[in-house]
């Protein structure tokens, strides 16, 4: 299932991308409880692999795509769950549009449920957006 998302957000394309590919981050905007560690070292790039755990599930996440600041692709593995998701950043005056293509697929028996959530997983991503803009305006005040 495929997933679109369009935001502006008031605060600089760099400053969103770094905030957005640590994934360590996700805790602070989201309201998804996610808990990331980085697996590997310093500085986050491409390759760089990201250990997150979400309601007791184990996902591996992998940075495929870091061009800083215009394009970043995450890849998202999951025992029941795969997510590919691309985000752009274009600068747009003192701040930046986030563009995002989320591509979610499921794996065993996941597949006959997932397709009962795409309401909500429509409904939920401008709410995340707005919230990731709020955090990331606030980040760039700082």
């Amino acid at each position: 299932m495929e997933f679109t998302v369009r935001h502006e957000l008031a605060a600089p394309a760099e400053v969103a991308f770094d905030l957005l590919a640590d994934l360590r981050q996700q805790p602070q905007w989201s309201s998804t409880p996610i808990e990331g560690e980085l697996l590997t070292g310093e500085p986050i790039g491409a390759g760089s692999r990201f250990l997150a755990l979400q309601g007791g599930r184990r996902y591996e996440a992998t940075i495929t795509t870091y061009r800083r600041p215009e394009l970043l692709r995450i890849e998202v593995l999951g025992a029941h769950l795969t997510v590919k998701g691309e985000f752009t950043f274009t600068a747009a005056g003192p701040g930046a549009l986030l563009e995002g293509v989320l591509d979610i697929g499921a794996k065993g028996a996941m597949r006959l449920v997932l397709p009962s959530f795409r309401g909500a997983i429509a409904g939920g991503l401008p709410k995340e957006a707005a919230s990731f803009a709020r955090f990331c305006e606030a980040r760039a005040a700082v």
